[in-house]
């Protein structure tokens, strides 16, 4: 499994893009039927496992304190 970045003091995700486009915009440019590889599923679906660890981890913290 790929690492993903570490978060950032202000809470952000480092992250090497500079063009400040982001998941959703360039989703938003494939057409309907578009081929989108394996490799490319498997990144969004390490992405989304990640942000539901950290979610996890947040509301447990909220939760104990």
């Amino acid at each position: 499994m790929s690492e993903l970045p570490e978060s950032q003091p202000d809470g952000g995700i480092a992250s090497d893009r500079s063009d400040g486009e982001d998941l959703a915009d360039l989703l938003d440019t494939l057409d309907k039927d578009s081929f989108i590889p394996v490799a490319a599923l498997h990144t969004v679906a390490e992405i989304l496992t990640y942000l539901h660890g950290k979610d996890a981890a947040l509301t447990e913290a909220e939760n104990a304190s």
